[in-house]
């Protein structure tokens, strides 16, 4: 009998690692403005593949906006926000054609 375990069904698929997620997020700050805005952050967890990516946008505020002002600053909160989705364990899925 084989046992079977939820990373089965990635087939070979490995978690995200931190500087990953880091890189996805500083790719969504389409206005280069170095803040992570909601619609940004939104996208970014559409990306990742997130099943709630409002709820996840909500709660990785929640987690990473210190200061309250309403982005998430790259240089000073990024981390938290790289914290919080390392815990969500997102899957890497490179593009089609890239190892």
């Amino acid at each position: 009998m084989r046992l079977r375990f939820p990373q089965d069904q990635y087939r070979g698929e490995v978690p995200c690692t931190e500087a990953q997620l880091a890189t996805i997020f500083k790719d969504h700050d389409t206005n280069g403005d170095g803040k992570l805005s909601w619609s940004e952050l939104d996208l970014a967890f559409r990306k990742l593949g997130s099943r709630w990516p409002w709820f996840r946008t909500v709660d990785g505020f929640r987690h990473a906006d210190e200061d309250g002002n309403g982005f998430i600053d790259i240089e000073t909160e990024l981390k938290l926000l790289v914290a919080y989705a390392f815990k969500c364990n997102y899957i890497y899925k490179p593009a089609a054609g890239k190892v």
